[in-house]
């Protein structure tokens, strides 16, 4: 009995670890940096963003994950520095992380420009083996303890960017570190791998008026061994302030995010999501996600600052309509005359 139970504990182990491993947050349409380190200081500002996510509410032990992140550039923004610091909790699997980045950009020309990024980091797993409830209290008791490790990890991203539009692609858990967890009593062995992900991202904005702006994006996420999820994304921004995302995961969940900006230095924002399908049987539960954005600026450039504080996928200086503004600042070269 117990090692038919301990075997189909690891098999739902082994699902959980194959399905999912990296944390998951529905601002990254805002924060571009949770998806690749190549936007680590793409505003041009220091920006700090908090995170908390709750995943299907009602549902026991769900999924629940905080997050930070803080990244700044540096040579004359040409180049950045990231933070981040994530902790999950998912039945009995726990998750610390922490990650240092760099990215780089290089001009190509007036209209196009490529970025590149890598981070390095440590990941803390642990199996809380307290929280697994046998029928037996014999098999209980010798699974009350928790097992922890630390492994080795880092990322790595490309992007490639014409006026508003923009294309990346990126890799988590390059390394693929593993760690192996053996029970006491009876050496039975449970290890734990760090399973590469890819991520493809393409995103446009396009500015209605002055008042509107539109985001379409869409995001290919895959795990190796695994299919591909797709998540379609539009966000409507509206007077600088204020924006509506929809994200629609293919066959996985429909979510709805609202914010708005404060003092030009403050972002707020809600997310409301809706699983497309029912787990164990079960009608599943809403999640629900928080995020508070901070970026720190000098008094004298809080009126630089406009939809690159919301909508990090545009630098400033790329711009479309900056970019017909440069244009004209171009000379044309002098006609020959003809002789």
């Amino acid at each position: 009995m117990k090692k038919r139970y301990l075997y189909l504990l690891f098999c739902l182990l082994e699902f959980t670890i194959q399905a999912q491993q990296n944390t998951f947050y529905n601002h990254y349409f805002l924060n571009k940096y949770l998806i690749s380190p190549v936007y680590a200081g793409n505003s041009g500002y220091t920006d700090l963003m908090l995170l908390y996510r709750k995943q299907w509410v009602g549902l026991p032990d769900a999924p629940e994950s905080f997050g930070f992140t803080m990244d700044w550039p540096i040579k004359n923004d040409k180049a950045g520095l990231g933070l981040t610091l994530n902790n999950d909790r998912s039945n009995i699997i726990t998750r610390t992380s922490m990650y240092g980045s760099f990215a780089y950009k290089v001009n190509i020309s007036l209209y196009s420009r490529l970025y590149f990024g890598i981070s390095v980091g440590f990941v803390n797993t642990g199996i809380d083996f307290s929280r697994v409830r046998a029928k037996d209290p014999f098999e209980s008791t010798l699974l009350q303890y928790p097992a922890q490790r630390l492994l080795f990890d880092g990322s790595a991203g490309i992007a490639y960017q014409y006026r508003s539009f923009r294309i990346g692609l990126s890799s988590m858990q390059l390394f693929q570190s593993a760690a192996n967890y053996t029970d006491v009593f009876d050496n039975k062995a449970l290890s734990y791998k760090l399973v590469r992900h890819y991520n493809l991202m393409l995103e446009y904005a396009y500015d209605v008026n002055e008042k509107f702006r539109i985001a379409p994006l869409v995001l290919l996420r895959s795990t190796q061994g695994s299919g591909i999820n797709i998540d379609f994304n539009t966000t409507v921004f509206y007077q600088k302030k204020y924006w509506l995302n929809v994200n629609y995961r293919f066959k996985d969940a429909l979510a709805f995010t609202l914010g708005f900006v404060i003092d030009k230095r403050y972002a707020v924002g809600y997310t409301f999501e809706m699983p497309a399908f029912n787990m164990y049987g079960k009608n599943t539960g809403a999640t629900h996600e928080l995020m508070l954005k901070i970026r720190f600026v000098k008094p004298n450039d809080k009126a630089k600052t406009g939809y690159e504080f919301i909508d990090n996928s545009i630098k400033r200086t790329t711009s479309d309509k900056l970019m017909k503004e440069e244009d004209k600042q171009v000379k044309p070269l002098p006609k020959k005359e003809n002789k």
